[in-house]
């Protein structure tokens, strides 16, 4: 499942999902309209077309793939129901802000595994709230791109299909 980024829809992340299928991967959007934000409000909604698309995958978990404040959703789905949750992958998304480990250390820590692309040349997200320290499971990659090139770099859509076909 891929989530696009704060204000776009589906159609942003509709090349990096065709590039997925055609890499054999079972992508889906996340068929929610326009990201508006509003993580705590919305999480339940999201939560429930995760849990479609379990369904579908034959109750098996998937993975998901977010870029800016669509990866914070999927960060906050596996940290509030990991069993739906196989992976994450995350592009140019914020790991200290937004999130609710962020806000209260008490919070669970993510298991599921994370791969996180960052750019130090962002420039929109500072590049240091990309850094995750607080979960165990967790590869950072560092890929030369602004924040919406993130979505169409060679080099990120190359690590998102490894990743997802369980090489790295």
């Amino acid at each position: 499942m891929v989530l696009p980024g704060f204000s776009t829809s589906d159609l942003i992340m509709g090349p990096l999902r065709s590039y997925l299928r055609s890499r054999g991967h079972t992508v889906w959007g996340w068929d929610l309209g326009v990201n508006r934000g509003e993580v705590n409000v919305n999480l339940p909604r999201v939560i429930a077309q995760v849990e479609r698309r379990v369904a579908e995958n034959n109750g098996e978990p998937i993975s998901m793939v977010g870029w800016s404040l669509g990866g914070v959703f999927a960060r906050e789905v596996a940290r509030a129901r990991p069993e739906l949750v196989d992976q994450l992958v995350t592009l140019a998304s914020p790991a200290r802000s937004y999130s609710r480990a962020a806000g209260d250390p008490g919070a669970p820590r993510i298991e599921t595994p994370i791969t996180a692309f960052y750019s130090k040349a962002d420039g929109v997200v500072g590049w240091e709230g990309m850094i995750d320290e607080l979960n165990p499971n967790l590869q950072m990659i560092e890929v030369d791109s602004s924040h919406l090139g993130i979505t169409l770099d060679p080099t990120a859509w190359l690590g998102t299909a490894q990743v997802l076909a369980g090489r790295s």
